[in-house]
C-alpha cells in the first residue's frame, strides 16, 4: 500500500517521531491483524484569554473535516481526573497546548511554530486540585484502568495571555502553520489507523 505524504522534511520528521509511539502500541498489544488504533486529540486551554486559546482553536478548525472513526476531538481548558478515564479508551493520544513564551531573548529564540514531546506517566499524583499535569492524567490511567496510551504534546508558542478571545499576530500565524501540518500528519495517520498496515507504512515513511 502507497499512501500519500507530505513533502516537507520537518512534517515527515514529526511522522516518523509519532509513527514510533505506534510501534510501540503494536509491540505492547499485540494487536491482531486489522484491529484498528484509536487516536484522540485533546486541545487544552481558555478561549478567552488570548494566546492560552491556541489549542482549542486548533480542535475546532480540524472539526471542519471528515475524519475517520479511529480519530476523535476533545478539547477543555485544563485537564482533571476525570480525563484518566476518557484516556484508556484510546491508544493514542496527542495533546495539543500553548507554551507561554516571555518577552525577552526567549521571543527572539522561538522560530519553530510548533514542538512535540513524548509524554510519559507520573506517579507523583494530587487530588487536592482539579487541574492535573499531562505525565499525572496519563499515570493515573494506568493505575486505575490498567491502560497506557502512547502519548505525545504538541505545544504552539503563546505571547499574550490578556482577557481576549482573539491570538496575538505572531501566535496567530504559529496556530494557522501548526493546523496547516497537522492537517497533513492526520491525512496520513488516518490512513493509517489499521494495525496490520503499520509495518509497511512504517517503512514507506522513513524511506522518504
Amino acid at each position: 500500500m502507497t499512501i500519500e505524504t507530505p513533502k516537507n522534511e520537518y512534517i515527515l520528521n514529526d511522522l516518523r517521531f509519532l509513527i514510533d509511539g505506534w510501534k510501540n502500541i503494536n509491540s505492547q498489544k499485540e494487536l491482531q491483524k486489522g484491529m484498528t488504533i484509536k487516536l484522540l486529540i485533546y486541545g487544552i486551554g481558555n478561549l478567552g484569554r488570548n494566546d492560552d486559546g491556541l489549542g482549542p482553536k486548533v480542535l475546532t478548525s480540524l472539526e471542519e473535516f471528515n475524519w475517520s472513526d479511529s480519530i476523535q476531538l476533545q478539547c477543555n481548558y485544563q485537564l482533571n481526573i476525570e480525563d484518566a478515564l476518557e484516556l484508556s479508551n484510546f491508544d493514542l493520544v496527542l495533546f495539543i497546548d500553548a507554551k507561554k513564551i516571555h518577552m525577552g531573548s526567549e521571543v527572539l529564540s522561538t522560530n519553530k511554530d510548533y514542538s512535540i514531546e513524548k509524554i510519559n506517566g507520573t506517579k507523583d499524583i494530587s487530588f487536592s486540585t482539579h487541574a492535573m499535569s499531562f505525565g499525572a492524567v496519563v499515570g493515573l490511567c494506568e493505575e486505575l484502568y490498567q491502560k497506557k496510551p502512547e502519548a505525545d504534546l504538541i505545544t504552539i508558542p503563546g505571547y499574550s495571555w490578556e482577557i481576549c478571545e482573539e491570538l496575538s499576530p505572531r501566535a496567530l500565524i504559529h496556530y494557522q502553520r501548526t493546523l496547516e501540518d497537522l492537517i497533513q500528519i492526520l491525512h496520513c495517520i488516518s490512513q493509517m489507523s489499521n494495525s496490520s498496515k503499520l509495518e509497511n507504512i512504517s517503512k514507506q515513511i522513513n524511506a522518504i
